[in-house]
């Protein structure tokens, strides 16, 4: 999961290392809530 966020922060204009960002942070949180 990290690794596709971190692949994604490329492709939606994020900034590197995104989910520990402040604006990000809580996304990302979410997005391992909810894995499939």
């Amino acid at each position: 999961r990290r690794i596709l966020w971190a692949a994604q922060d490329i492709t939606q204009n994020r900034p590197a290392l995104s989910r520990w960002h402040p604006d990000h942070a809580e996304d990302f949180a979410a997005s391992l809530k909810n894995r499939d």
